[in-house]
């Protein structure tokens, strides 16, 4: 069994981290580190940080790439560092990269998931056009890196323009995989945003299932993980919206 890694971005709902530290606890099966990349917009983000991480004895690691000037680089930029300084350099363990909105249900392994793969990525693609068709890339919501992956140093999330399609976060890790046709890709399987679809509903925990509400616009991942889903409030909703969204995240992980 390799111990995981595991690196997380709170940087605009810090109150999340003790939920999603609970979650791991209370369901993640393999020997891990819970890491925290500090890339605070704000002294009051980068206090409220700094605290849980302390109460939760959790590593605390200062971002120094930070771009804020657009949401696609304050994403990349500290996500790109995360695997240049250490995640390139860390060959003895399983790394996973892992939004701060995303919350495990049940029972996991990533030695599991990862048992025979090189990387484990949900799949992002964009149309080129005529004669060029679909290409697909790494979606940063959970992306692990196994020590089996040749040439981590060369693997890259930034967004950018590929033939004239627009990529968002991870659009660059296209070329890694057209240079790299060697690497074993383990697709990570998401149900999307959930729709009224009773076998989809079905993977919530059955003693809170019953509290869920589809205008919440959440997704499930690998069957395992609870995407809420615009954690940073970007989609401008009303304000109890977001709150029975996270009262219900607290009575899933029990906190």
């Amino acid at each position: 069994m390799k111990k995981v890694k595991i690196y997380t971005f709170p940087d605009k709902a810090p109150y999340f981290l003790p939920w999603q530290a609970k979650a791991l606890k209370d369901h993640l099966k393999d020997d891990y580190e819970f890491i925290v990349i500090n890339n605070a917009s704000s002294e009051s983000l980068d206090r409220d940080i700094k605290n849980h991480c302390s109460a939760l004895a959790i590593q605390c690691i200062e971002a120094e790439q930070k771009d804020f000037s657009h949401q696609v680089f304050a994403c990349s930029s500290p996500i790109q560092e995360c695997i240049d300084k250490y995640i390139s350099k860390d060959r003895d363990c399983i790394n996973v990269i892992m939004d701060s909105d995303l919350f495990l249900m049940r029972d996991f392994s990533f030695n599991e998931l990862m048992d025979g793969y090189d990387i484990g990525m949900l799949s992002q693609s964009r149309d080129l056009g005529a004669g060029f068709g679909l290409i697909e890339y790494a979606w940063n919501c959970l992306l692990c890196f196994n020590t089996t992956m040749p040439d981590v140093d060369k693997f890259k999330m930034w967004p950018g323009t590929i033939n004239h399609a627009p990529c968002d976060v991870g659009g660059m890790s296209y070329f890694y995989f057209l240079y790299h046709p060697e690497v074993k890709i383990r697709k990570i399987p998401t149900t999307s945003i959930i729709t009224n679809h009773t076998e989809v509903v079905e993977l919530i925990p059955e003693r809170v299932r019953h509290l869920y509400k589809f205008e919440w616009d959440m997704e499930i991942i690998e069957g395992s993980f609870l995407h809420f889903r615009g954690g940073s409030r970007w989609d401008n909703k009303p304000k109890v919206f977001y709150i029975e969204k996270e009262q219900f995240i607290q009575k899933l992980v029990k906190y």
